[in-house]
C-alpha cells in the first residue's frame, strides 16, 4: 500500500456546503479511483482513500474546513496533471466516513 502526504492542495467550499478537493495526481496521471472514500476523524488531517493500494494524507486542514468536512456525506475531489505535465483532469466523487480517530501510520506521517 502507497501512503503520501499531501501539503500543497486546495480546498474550495461551495455556497450549499459542498466540499471540493483540488490535488495533483499521482506519479504516472491520474487513474479512476476504485471506491474512493474520504476518512476524517474532526481533526487537523484526512486520509483519502484513492483505492485500497494508494492512500493520500491530506495535510492541515484549515480551521474554516473542518466543519463543513465533518458535516458532508460527500466531498469533490479533482485530480489534476503536475508542473504542466500531459494529462486529463479527473474528477470524482468520494463518501465521507466519520471515524474516532485516523490510522496510527497516517498519524505517524504528520508528526
Amino acid at each position: 500500500m502507497s501512503v503520501r502526504l499531501e501539503r500543497r492542495y486546495k480546498v474550495l467550499l461551495g455556497p450549499e456546503g459542498e466540499v471540493l478537493f483540488d490535488i495533483a495526481a499521482p506519479r504516472g496521471g491520474p487513474a479512476e479511483p476504485m471506491a474512493p472514500l474520504l476518512i476524517y476523524a474532526g481533526g487537523e488531517h484526512a486520509l483519502l482513500r484513492r483505492n485500497a493500494e494508494d492512500d493520500l494524507v491530506l495535510d492541515w486542514l484549515h480551521p474554516d474546513v473542518r466543519p463543513r468536512l465533518k458535516a458532508s456525506k460527500t466531498v469533490i475531489v479533482v485530480e489534476h496533471p503536475v508542473d504542466g505535465a500531459a494529462g486529463a483532469w479527473t474528477e470524482y466523487r468520494a463518501p465521507v466516513a466519520l471515524v474516532a480517530a485516523l490510522p496510527p501510520p497516517v498519524l505517524a506521517l504528520v508528526r
